[in-house]
């Protein structure tokens, strides 16, 4: 029996999987388009997301359970929308992960002259496999590797604010306000580098007191990554070097991505296997299949699967990357229509006007997401797994 997870943790898994490189990377492209207002992408960013945070939080006060986004949409919208909003966010998640590892990869294979020859998809999929091996053999999402993982993103965080406070120069900030043309413009930037508060909802099965730990570990954490990243783009704008040139600050950024591999790979798996108990694929008995250590190993395997075959036959990563988020947002949305039906029905107690607003945030961050992938492209190998899995699905319920 694996030991139940507090909230202190849980707040480490949600930060852990949100935080990445974006936070670091988007410094100089915020700073382009609204100079050292730069902060105010994170600021409207987390003010058209929190709608949905505070009715997500709710959802899962309601339904503390594993597979949480695919529970709310079925509870509410039926099985097939379930369906829909389960395997889109599987599937999102594990291409998410998939590129995580890949970035660890490319940085680490840069620096080790032995792994320069090899190609870099393979050794991402070796270190997606390690990281399943180790969740299966013991190393659990609650455990103290996630203090480890913390500190290697607030180390050169905390860097960054220590540094700027010591050599800020208030003539480096702009009295002068931005047009409002110009903050817009930094929204899209921002908005993506706060994906993944949602994760907890997809292991509600392992926390103490779930009913209220998921509620809290969700707007947190949010609460938490958005104050970081609103003063460390404040104070990293007015600084005169490059945040990746510095490689102990680069080495620690790039270790912190397999941090947020571990953790959506080691929880995604549970949205699998949710799907798998309620008969949405055939050999449920394999599927739900959970080890000694309680994991779902073989839909753990299945994911790294899919994370690999995505590596290995598609090099538009630019498109898979705005697809994955697409497909993460599509299921925000059916989880949002799920809470406004809820509340209709009088069976979800929050004020009726944080989901309508949350499907409105949804609606916006969904059209972000196409506009991003008219740009990049679409992936047809993403298209076929993930609609192939729908179209199966449609054809499995019509033979039954």
């Amino acid at each position: 029996m694996v030991k139940k997870i507090g909230l202190p943790t849980a707040l480490l898994i949600n930060i852990n999987i949100i935080i990445g490189a974006g936070v670091f990377l988007n410094v100089k492209p915020l700073a382009l388009i609204a100079g050292s207002f730069g902060f105010a992408g994170y600021l409207l960013g987390a003010t058209i997301l929190f709608p949905f945070v505070l009715t997500l939080a709710k959802l899962a006060q309601a339904y503390p359970v594993s597979g949480g986004l695919y529970v709310y949409s079925k509870e509410y919208l039926g099985l097939f929308a379930g369906f829909v909003s389960g395997w889109s966010y599987f599937i999102g998640k594990t291409v998410s992960a998939a590129f995580l590892a890949l970035a660890f990869t490319r940085f680490f294979q840069e620096q080790i002259l032995f792994l320069q020859p090899y190609p870099t998809a393979l050794l991402a999929c070796l270190v997606i496999f390690t990281i399943i091996l180790l969740n299966i053999l013991g190393a659990h999402i609650g455990g103290s590797a996630q203090y480890v993982f913390i500190l290697t993103k607030l180390i050169p965080i905390f860097f960054i604010y220590i540094t700027g406070i010591l050599t800020i120069q208030t003539g480096n900030f702009s009295s002068t306000p931005q047009p409002i043309s110009s903050l817009a413009g930094t929204i899209p930037i921002a908005l993506y580098a706060f994906m993944g508060f949602e994760i907890t909802c997809s292991i509600g099965h392992m926390f103490k007191k779930s009913s209220s730990t998921i509620p809290r570990a969700i707007i947190g954490s949010f609460l938490f990554v958005t104050t970081i990243y609103i003063f460390f783009q404040l104070l990293a704008t007015q600084q005169p070097f490059s945040l990746l040139s510095n490689k102990p600050i680069a080495t620690l950024i790039f270790t912190s991505a397999i941090a947020g591999s571990f953790g959506i790979l080691t929880s995604n798996c549970w949205n699998l296997h949710a799907l798998a108990l309620d008969n949405h694929f055939p050999g449920k008995k394999i599927l739900t299949k959970i080890s000694q250590t309680h994991v779902p190993w073989v839909g753990l395997l299945l994911e790294g699967g899919i994370a690999c075959l995505m590596l290995l036959i598609s090099d538009n990563q630019v498109a898979l990357q705005s697809m994955s988020v697409f497909c993460v947002v599509t299921s925000f949305l059916l989880s949002t229509l799920a809470a406004l039906l809820a509340v209709a029905n009088k069976k979800l107690l929050i004020n009726k006007w944080i989901p309508r607003l949350a499907l409105a945030g949804c609606g916006y961050v969904l059209f972000l997401c196409l506009k991003n992938i008219q740009t990049a492209g679409v992936s047809l190998p993403f298209l076929a797994l993930l609609f192939g899995g729908i179209g199966l699905k449609t054809l499995w319920l019509f033979n039954k």
